[in-house]
């Protein structure tokens, strides 16, 4: 299984007063979206299946709160849809030691996290340099790679999501679901109709 965010904005500007906030939508927080810049609006925390890339769990929260504070509450969705999962794959965001205790205890699987550079590292762990490539240990290394499955689960619900028409965390939340559901639908109808090689494409769906 493999873990990221994606963002999604807020169908309001700022309140001039408190500029971290929504005016229309108070719900919404400034939070860093893509390449570490600022948005309003919210974050959708998302689990996903490397093999299939398809979303398994989600969950959406305002843009100001921390990938690793919500990893439980999707993680643990996952593990009910798919008990049998063994690696979970996240990038740095995720690194904690509390994190690591948890997937090992109650998910009973091994984390695929690098650590951060500020964090100490022993002889079994790995991390991504300056450059992005990944160092240390090579078969950590070489699952970390499964990570770009869930840069294209989110790619995709974010070409879905579109722009955000809605205020609050439960009606974006609710709108989000039905691209996600839409996203198994299709899947779903390509190999109903005999059309694996669709399962992933939204645009032939939408031009048919």
């Amino acid at each position: 299984m493999c873990y990221d965010a994606f963002p999604v904005e807020a169908w309001s500007r700022r309140d001039p007063e408190n500029p971290s906030i929504g005016l229309s939508d108070p719900e919404a927080r400034v939070g860093r979206g893509r390449r570490r810049a600022f948005f309003l609006g919210y974050k959708t925390h998302c689990g996903g299946d490397w093999n299939s890339e398809m979303p398994t769990a989600y969950l959406v929260r305002p843009a100001n709160e921390n990938e690793k504070r919500h990893f439980k509450d999707v993680a643990s969705k996952v593990k009910e849809r798919f008990p049998n999962a063994r690696w979970h794959v996240a990038d740095n965001q995720y690194s904690s030691k509390r994190l690591r205790k948890y997937i090992e205890e109650e998910l009973k699987g091994r984390p695929v996290i690098p650590k951060r550079r500020d964090e100490k590292r022993g002889a079994g762990d790995f991390y991504v340099d300056r450059s992005f490539r990944c160092r240390g240990n090579r078969r950590m290394c070489g699952l970390y790679g499964r990570r770009t499955a869930s840069e294209r689960v989110n790619s995709r619900a974010e070409r879905l999501v579109g722009r955000n028409t809605l205020r609050g965390v439960g009606r974006v939340g609710g709108y989000v679901g039905v691209a996600l559901t839409l996203m198994l639908l299709v899947t779903a109808a390509s190999y109903r109709r005999g059309r694996p090689e669709l399962a992933r494409s939204i645009e032939y769906y939408a031009s048919h």
